[in-house]
């Protein structure tokens, strides 16, 4: 069955309003508007609608994405404009290309949203409800440097140290190290950080203080060895890093979180809102 057009026919990028009715594998899927009047790119709307599904799971990880010409047809846009949509969505690790084979949505994705306002601090780090933790070492270490200084601690200082592998659907998506420091780490029972959530929420039901604060350093790593074997990245491949120190409602660094991802399984995202009458 042809896709049904409404207000112009398909294809005309000249029109207002684009009304297509997705007909994919013989099923109707939903109706699609694809504004051409608006001043966006259609490259970028097309990659924003095909990322919507994804995210809606409307496109499930490992599913196959429509052909080039399929997408052409649905969109009504040229050849030109699906290639610069999918190599948008491919090099946010959205989409997968096999060659001889097609597209397809990645598994193991996932991503990060940081607002400026938020009801609470786990708001500004929400993670994916499918994300899951396991605690791959809990050890005393002498707290380097960095984690000293963060923490406010003396260097050297003892400090706990806790490795923990994040994945989604099976897929590793971070390794993470957590310091803390050891009157915390007392407080949280071994079997409870092995249970795996989030050791924020566990700190705050043991202190009875909650996390107001949070500071995110935003930087670029190499794969270690460590991360090779737990991420399955190329040796010295190029690694996001994401650095958040936590603050209780007394302004005490009580946590200082080392997150590693894998570059192909995470975006990080940032919106920023002007603030009524600014």
């Amino acid at each position: 069955m042809e896709p049904a057009t409404r207000s112009a026919k398909a294809g005309d990028v000249h029109h207002d309003v684009a009304w297509l009715y997705c007909w994919y594998n013989n099923m109707p899927t939903r109706s699609l508007m694809l504004p051409t009047s608006q001043p966006l790119p259609l490259y970028y709307q097309v990659a924003r609608d095909l990322e919507r599904q994804i995210a809606s799971r409307l496109l499930r990880a490992g599913d196959a994405v429509p052909t080039e010409a399929r997408l052409c047809e649905l969109y009504g846009v040229s050849r030109i404009t699906v290639r610069k949509a999918m190599d948008d969505l491919v090099s946010k690790g959205l989409v997968v290309r096999h060659r001889g084979v097609g597209s397809f949505v990645a598994k193991a994705g996932f991503s990060n949203k940081l607002v400026s306002r938020v009801a609470s601090l786990h708001d500004a780090v929400a993670y994916s409800e499918t994300l899951t933790f396991k605690q791959l070492s809990r050890t005393t270490v002498a707290a380097p440097a960095e984690v000293a200084a963060a923490l406010k601690l003396p260097v050297d200082s003892p400090v706990q140290l806790l490795v923990r592998l994040g994945s989604v659907d099976d897929e590793p998506v971070s390794l993470t190290d957590v310091y803390l420091p050891p009157e915390l780490a007392a407080r949280l029972p071994r079997h409870q950080t092995q249970a795996g959530g989030s050791i924020v929420r566990q700190l705050e039901q043991a202190t009875g203080l909650p996390m107001v604060k949070v500071e995110q350093t935003v930087s670029p790593s190499v794969a270690t060895p460590e991360m090779v074997r737990h991420l399955g990245v190329r040796p010295r491949a190029p690694i996001l890093q994401i650095t958040r120190l936590y603050y209780t409602s007394t302004g005490t660094p009580v946590e200082l979180a080392v997150v590693r991802y894998h570059p192909q399984r995470y975006s990080f995202k940032i919106e920023i809102v002007q603030a009524p009458g600014g």
